[in-house]
């Protein structure tokens, strides 16, 4: 597992090799030539762009779904752990001490 200072030292190299990637391609492309080609695709990227957010609003939901069963689940073992030991409190000692008693 990365370190705190791996990850951020890997989104801090990643902005920057973005930045370099955009000021590159802004002088080797030119503003007004890329003006058709937006106009021509942009209804697809927008498209995209909306699938990605529907995407990732149906992960989100499973991660938050999968919290609240965790959650539900470990309420549950709590409760259980506290009947076994209200149980146990009501047995003799004996009873309640000895590991292989079963009734």
């Amino acid at each position: 597992m990365l370190s705190v200072f791996q990850s951020v030292l890997i989104v801090l190299c990643t902005i920057a090799v973005s930045v370099v990637f955009l000021a590159v391609l802004r002088r080797a492309w030119p503003v007004t030539r890329r003006t058709e080609h937006n106009d021509i695709i942009g209804w697809q990227i927008s498209v995209l762009g909306i699938r990605y957010a529907v995407i990732l609003a149906f992960m989100l939901w499973n991660v938050r779904n999968n919290f609240q069963i965790a959650r539900v689940t470990t309420e549950m073992e709590a409760n259980y752990l506290v009947d076994l030991y209200r149980v146990a409190s009501g047995l003799q000692p004996s009873e309640s001490t000895d590991p292989s008693f079963m009734p």
